[in-house]
């Protein structure tokens, strides 16, 4: 069975469950029985591109090249472990599957990951690192999955504590929204310094934890899907990166420098 299965089903699952329909509703639409659909959610079963379609239709997914590309995956390849998803939608697949995870583990080097991104930070952001305005991404499904109390796990490389990509006041806030969350029971925040060296790995890395798979999504401009772990980053990063009380007082250092800036910014604009 190749990975493509495990995507798949995970998208359909969460398709089905935004849109409040039970496993028997699903399964009387396309004439299958409930446990077919589920093994389908839960990438036990490899679903044909009809099944696909079906369901799709039955579940309202207007977007035709969001359906095109579902079938596209089904597709195996030569390495059943990679999936290169690099057509448009491909946030919303991965949003997803992190949906009906169990845990989570996130670890970028670029951007605060969508599921802790304020909603100032995400207006904020250049068009170029959104996918909400290509015409083919699907609109009727949520991009960041709902918060639950599953165990979730935040490394951040110490450069975005000093990216520009948004407002210096934009980026205090969402760090101070970060410090917040680290004190939350089922969440963890941790820094990797700059004095742990370089990761070689750009972009941002996602474990995926779910009930019958493990799953690593590395996404740049589009996702890489793998069922092996880059022990050597992980490995990195359990290592180096700061203590979550630590982290908890560098992220408080750095919104308040970011604050600080910005105010002396605003005072420096009105003596002018």
């Amino acid at each position: 069975m190749s990975l493509g299965h495990v995507i798949v089903g995970a998208y359909l699952r969460a398709v089905r469950t935004h849109r409040n329909l039970t496993l028997h509703h699903a399964a009387t639409l396309i004439d299958v029985s409930t446990a077919k659909i589920s093994r389908f959610e839960n990438g036990l079963h490899q679903p044909s591109a009809d099944h696909v379609h079906r369901l799709a239709a039955a579940y309202g997914l207007t977007c035709t090249p969001c359906r095109t590309h579902l079938t596209q995956l089904l597709t195996p390849t030569e390495e059943s472990t990679v999936l290169h998803d690099t057509q448009p939608g491909h946030h919303t697949r991965r949003s997803a599957a992190e949906t009906g995870a169990t845990s989570l583990l996130y670890y970028t080097t670029q951007l605060i990951p969508a599921p802790f991104q304020t909603n100032d930070y995400r207006a904020a952001l250049p068009t170029t690192e959104s996918e909400h305005t290509h015409p083919d991404a699907h609109p009727q499904l949520p991009t960041t999955p709902t918060p639950t109390h599953r165990p979730t796990t935040l490394f951040l490389d110490e450069s975005i504590l000093h990216r520009t990509l948004v407002p210096p006041h934009t980026l205090a806030h969402q760090l101070h929204t970060l410090h917040r969350l680290s004190y939350r029971t089922h969440y963890t925040v941790r820094i990797v310094p700059f004095a742990a060296g370089p990761t070689h790995h750009p972009g941002t890395l996602t474990e995926i934890n779910r009930p019958h798979h493990r799953l690593y999504a590395h996404h740049t401009h589009h996702t890489t899907w793998t069922t092996t772990p880059p022990h050597t980053l992980l490995h990195h990063l359990h290592t180096h990166a700061l203590t979550p009380d630590t982290t908890r007082h560098t992220l408080r250092q750095a919104a308040d420098r970011l604050t600080h800036h910005n105010g002396r910014r605003a005072v420096s604009t009105v003596r002018r």
